[in-house]
């Protein structure tokens, strides 16, 4: 049987850092932030904090913390892929045939789905852990909203949803939107420093079902409330 030196690191700490750093200048959403973070890994790596790995897996997930320390920001990760990493794509490209499959296997799981039901004095409660792409959970969630399309108020509970897809988003929170009123409504917008481009989400003129207007409107979170759940919250 061959033996494996794994006395060795297989990967540079210092060249992995300054490309994480660079890619960070270009694209983080704080930029002053990212001369704390090099300042911190930086200071590591003057320290040896990082001379003694060898597995690429715990490297990436001390950077992960280290990232976190200074940040606060639960977005960022490195991740290790020990067969090499591919050209990066940029994340507003066409859905690869493999992300398409991944969201389709979320059926599994109802699409996040949790909880649909009218408590007593005719209030309704949605619970659901994941915003999913409209195209396969928006007939999941339409189907939600119209059981509780005769409530007297709603509560959403988001306690437990990790985010998910933007579009799905935008689909849900016109439904608390007058049609007539969605062209001049903008939920969110996201600026692109590398492409110097604008990206806005509005609210949609057309839903298939019935809007949810004029009665009260209640959206429970938790420290577990992330990302997608956050932008949705704070659209309404």
């Amino acid at each position: 049987m061959q033996s494996i030196d794994t006395t060795q690191q297989t990967f540079s700490p210092q060249a992995i850092i300054e490309e994480l750093l660079k890619q960070m200048g270009e694209i983080y959403v704080f930029p002053d932030v990212v001369s704390e973070v090099a300042a911190a890994l930086r200071q590591n790596l003057a320290t040896g904090a990082y001379a003694d790995m060898r597995d690429g897996e715990l490297f990436a997930q001390t950077i992960t913390a280290h990232l976190r320390e200074v940040t606060h920001d639960k977005h960022l990760c490195l991740f290790y892929q020990a067969e090499g990493v591919p050209q990066h794509i940029d994340e507003h490209e066409d859905y690869t045939l493999e992300e398409i499959e991944r969201i389709r296997q979320k059926s599994k799981e109802n699409y996040g789905l949790k909880k649909v039901e009218i408590l007593d004095g005719n209030i309704g409660y949605l619970q659901f852990n994941k915003f999913v792409h409209p195209h396969f959970a928006g007939e999941s969630m339409n189907a939600a909203l119209t059981f509780l399309a005769y409530t007297r108020a709603m509560i959403i509970d988001l306690r437990t949803n990790g985010g998910g897809d933007s579009l799905m988003v935008q689909f849900l929170c016109s439904y608390f939107f007058d049609a007539f009123a969605s062209e001049n409504i903008q939920l969110n917008g996201l600026y692109d420093r590398r492409k110097d481009l604008l990206r806005q989400s509005w609210a949609l003129s057309y839903v298939p079902g019935k809007r949810y207007l004029d009665r009260p409107l209640y959206i429970l979170t938790s420290q577990r409330t992330f990302s997608g759940a956050e932008e949705f919250t704070y659209n309404l």
